[in-house]
């Protein structure tokens, strides 16, 4: 968790160098984690279906004061509506969600 809020403090200094963040498996410590997959939509206005959407079963714990500085960065950002997301859970639509571990 401390690698994404890194990276959102740079993203919200205006700094326009190019970053990388690093591995997503290493993040969500996909190795004792069972992974799911499906296509989807952004969940802020327009809603656009342009996600490819990765989920994992067992959450990865993160300290109240590391959620609320997460939050705060969100809300600056512009980018969810005030911090939350900007619609309720939507039916799967035909989609499929592929499990993977």
């Amino acid at each position: 968790m401390q690698t994404v809020l890194h990276f959102l403090d740079v993203v919200n200094s205006g700094k326009t160098d190019p970053f990388m963040v690093g591995s997503y498996s290493k993040l969500v410590n996909a190795n004792s984690n069972r992974l799911y997959n499906y296509p989807g939509s952004l969940t802020t206005p327009g809603c656009d279906e342009i996600v490819d959407w990765w989920v994992v079963q067992t959450p990865i714990s993160v300290s109240s004061n590391d959620f609320k500085r997460l939050q705060t960065q969100l809300k600056e950002l512009n980018v969810t509506d005030n911090g939350k997301n900007a619609r309720p859970i939507l039916p799967l639509d035909g989609r499929k969600i592929i499990g993977l571990k």
